[in-house]
Formats: C-alpha cells, structure tokens, sequence
C-alpha cells in the first residue's frame, strides 16, 4: 500500500501544478492603422474670377488707388499711408475681397514681373481683408513693374484683373527718395576756422 501511494504521487501533483497555472493573457488589441484615422477635411477649392472694371484714384493724406467692378465693389486697393514715429517710413496698405465665412491670412499677389504675400488682418467688414508692406521691397516690385493682369488670392477667393499706370505711379512715389550721407567735412588746420580768414593788406597810400 505504501509502495502504491508513492508511486501516485507524482501524478497528482501534476495534476495540480496544471489546475492552478495562471491563464494566459490575452494580446493587447492591435493599434488603429494611420488610415483609419479621422482625415481632415479638405480646403475648399480656389475660386477664380476674371474681374472687368474701372481704376479710380483718391487724394489727400494717404492717397489710395482702387480697382471697382462694373457692379461697384471695391476689389483691391493700394494705399500709401504716411511715415508715422512708429513706422518711419512710409506704408504700402492693401486691401482686398476675401471668403466671407474663411478670410484668408495673407494676400498673395502675382504678377508678370514676380510673386510676394503680406500677412493678412480683417479689414472691418465681413469679406474684406488688409495687409501692409514695406516700399522698396517684393510686394512694391510685384505691383508696380507688372504688366497686363493682376492675380490676387486670399482664402479661398482669386481675382484677375488689368494693372494700370496709376497703380505704379502712387506705388513709386511712396517711396522716399534716396538720400547719400553726407560725407564728413574737411577738418579745419589748427588756429583756423571757416568763420574768420586772413585780413587783406590795405593798399598802399590809403
């Protein structure tokens, strides 16, 4: 009896060992592929509008030129608001339609001459934004040395349009002129100035 439990033994504690081994876990859950994730929604396409209408000119202070439709909205404008402490130079200001419900945040300007973008802030009214740039730089060479048509882009809103020498004319003279620096003067000799000079010899007999 005692050899038969001896040799029941290590069967039993199999048996056990197989009752009481921890179940395996279970693989964690595969991540989502990238191409199941949410896609973003895709911007709206551009617009694009060959524009036909009339260039019109403000004076004053802060000439403006403005390029209206037949129908009478202002499309674009170029403004060139004077040197303020803040500046110290002149401004070019730019306005122009925009997508009421998705302004754009900087108005591109294409032209026969070359490419330039401003930032853009709302200009006040729904539709409308402005955009400042400096003269001298890309923004001036774009506006005023182009030929033919002008593209401006803002949001998802393009315009085309005929340039006019007006436009180059207001542009170019926001420019403040070059000025040379002024070369040092001469330093006076020792004991001279430019203010006394040698007294003349009287004649003689006087």
């Amino acid at each position: 009896m005692r050899n038969l439990l001896i040799a029941l033994l290590p069967a039993a504690l199999v048996a056990c060992g197989a009752t009481s081994a921890p179940a395996a876990e279970a693989p964690a859950a595969a991540a989502q592929p990238a191409e199941q994730a949410e896609a973003k929604p895709a911007a709206p396409a551009v617009q694009l509008t060959e524009a036909t209408g009339t260039w019109t000119q403000t004076r004053g202070a802060n000439p403006r030129v403005t390029f209206a439709s037949a129908q009478g909205e202002a499309l674009f404008s170029v403004a060139c608001l004077a040197a303020t402490p803040e500046t110290g130079a002149p401004m070019l200001e730019i306005q122009t339609v925009t997508a009421a419900n998705a302004p754009g945040e900087r108005i591109e300007i294409y032209s026969s001459s070359s490419n330039a973008a401003v930032v853009s802030n709302p200009a006040g009214e729904p539709g409308r934004v402005l955009g400042y740039a400096e003269t001298g730089g890309t923004v001036h060479y774009a506006l005023a040395r182009g030929a033919g048509e002008l593209k401006i882009v803002s949001g998802n809103r393009a315009t085309t349009f005929p340039t006019d020498p007006m436009l180059k004319q207001l542009i170019d003279a926001c420019r403040p002129p070059y000025v040379h620096p002024e070369k040092d003067a001469p330093a006076a000799q020792d004991g001279e100035t430019e203010d006394t000079a040698a007294p003349e010899d009287s004649p003689s007999g006087i």
